[in-house]
């Protein structure tokens, strides 16, 4: 993720932004995944006794230019809102956020 802040930060610099009322719009959505089991990741997420480990994964968008500015992942027990607000540390105070939420079919 380092690599990918260093990246997008030179892009930003050289790159005139598209702006909302003069502030950049940024976007974050999660989701469920599952990652190949290997010792490190099931270290880091607890072993599973069938098929790869489950994870929840957040990402950051810069929507004007399709950037990802920050990625959270963490054990399918964590929230995604608590990984949404992790993301905050990677957002300057002239960005202002959408957070979306999956409508869920009724039950039944």
């Amino acid at each position: 993720m380092v690599l990918n802040q260093q990246a997008v930060g030179h892009c930003v610099s050289g790159c005139a932004a598209t702006l909302w009322q003069g502030l950049r719009g940024v976007a974050v959505d999660g989701s469920p995944l599952r990652l190949p089991a290997r010792p490190a990741i099931e270290k880091a997420l607890g072993a599973v006794s069938e098929g790869p480990p489950p994870a929840r994964v957040s990402t950051l968008y810069a929507v004007g230019h399709g950037w990802v500015l920050d990625a959270q992942w963490a054990a399918l027990c964590v929230s995604e809102r608590e990984l949404a607000i992790d993301h905050l540390d990677a957002m300057p105070p002239d960005d202002r956020a959408l957070y979306t939420t999956a409508a869920l079919p009724p039950s039944g």
